[in-house]
């Protein structure tokens, strides 16, 4: 899709979420993966599975398609947010 004016954001969320959006990230650019929700829903199922599982890293990168630094990335952010870390 390329950029989005902020006029067309507004459009879509409304000028005062624009404006948090410019507060929050001055002078910068923001990236919206199309597969966000995707991508959050697999961590998750992951996570989830890792803690009731005997899998080892190199099956769970295996069968979540991943490597196994992706795995200990997704484990690690998952053990800072459940401590806000």
């Amino acid at each position: 899709m390329g950029n989005v004016s902020l006029e067309q954001a507004a459009s879509i969320i409304g000028e005062e979420n624009v404006q948090k959006l410019i507060d929050a990230f001055p002078g910068g650019q923001i990236y919206f993966r199309r597969d966000f929700v995707e991508v959050q829903s697999r961590n998750k199922a992951l996570v989830e599975d890792f803690y009731s599982s005997t899998l080892s890293r190199k099956d769970f990168a295996r069968k979540y398609n991943l490597s196994e630094s992706s795995i200990d990335k997704i484990i690690k952010s998952s053990i800072e947010q459940k401590h806000n870390i």
